[in-house]
């Protein structure tokens, strides 16, 4: 809810011509929409920094060890992804990692080794390829 400043509501009333009354509206309708969403920018600038900081550790920092580079708590993180994204790190992160691993075994199903992308076996690693895709190993070989 915005409250419209005294003079604006002055220098509405001095003006004649309902354009020029409709101009000072929407002027100021825009600016408050603009400060709105510079905060918004930095949510957004911190959330891709976060994710940089994800993947240049090949993928293998949890939110704790994010927080510790980024100099913030990991409950910052978390409303800052939950704000921006829609859903926590953790999710998003593993749903990263099972994207990367799956796109490896795909390209070379007999060099993939899933440890490489933090899973502890095969198995494990099949379970996340049901959970987020829906579908089968056996579906994704030619």
């Amino acid at each position: 809810m915005t409250i419209v400043p005294s003079q604006l509501l002055q220098d509405i009333r001095k003006s004649n011509l309902f354009q020029e009354r409709m101009n000072l509206m929407q002027n100021f309708f825009l600016v408050s929409y603009f400060k709105k969403n510079k905060n918004r920018d930095y949510y957004i600038k911190f959330v891709q920094s976060i994710m940089a900081v994800y993947e240049s550790g090949n993928m293998q920092f949890n939110n704790s060890e994010i927080a510790e580079k980024m100099f913030v708590t990991s409950k910052t993180i978390n409303r800052y992804f939950l704000q921006t994204i829609g859903v926590a790190p953790k999710h998003y992160f593993s749903i990263m990692r099972a994207r990367n691993a799956l796109t490896a075994y795909v390209a070379n199903m007999k060099l993939f080794n899933p440890s490489d992308y933090r899973y502890y076996d095969m198995s494990h690693f099949y379970k996340e390829v049901v959970k987020f895709t829906g579908q089968k190993l056996i579906e994704f070989r030619c």
